[in-house]
């Protein structure tokens, strides 16, 4: 199932300041009834894993990191047209090709990785994608790599 509608990109002031996208509520109600969460946002010709998130409010949002604003040269106030589904693979985690290589090198981070939640493995890769350098990128692989496997990782303890 995949649904089409437009909505301006809004920066929430409360709390840490996201750039959402407000679901419209009949589009989020569908969804939510399919008891789907994660979802596949495209918007100018990207496409977007993300996860459909609730307000206190009541609405319903996608939050758009500032890598997406850049890349689809998005702007507050305007008007987006988005198309959105369900993501066929909800657990996938993008660990990025650095990460993944320094993984594969090592069975004892490797197992404990596995032990660790859908969240927490994409969290972490995020920190190591995130960066814009490929060598930032291997430095923060190699380093969370280590602290996976000698359980340094901040709350091990």
């Amino acid at each position: 199932m995949s649904v089409q509608f437009s909505t301006p990109l809004e920066r929430l002031e409360d709390g840490m300041k996201h750039h959402v996208l407000v679901i419209p509520e009949e589009v989020a109600d569908t969804f939510e009834k399919k008891k789907v969460k994660r979802v596949v946002v495209k918007i100018e010709g990207g496409e977007y894993r993300r996860a459909i998130q609730g307000k206190k409010d009541g609405r319903r949002i996608v939050v758009l990191g500032q890598h997406i604003l850049k890349e689809c040269n998005l702007r507050v106030g305007e008007v987006v047209r988005v198309t959105i589904r369900g993501d066929d693979d909800p657990n996938y985690v993008d660990t990025g090709e650095e990460l993944a290589e320094v993984l594969a090198q090592d069975d004892a981070a490797r197992a404990r990785w596995e032990t660790f939640t859908v969240g927490m493995q994409r969290s972490l890769a995020l920190y190591v994608t995130q960066a814009k350098r490929s060598d930032t990128r291997i430095k923060r692989a190699l380093e969370l790599v280590e602290k996976i496997r000698t359980k340094t990782l901040h709350g091990d303890g």
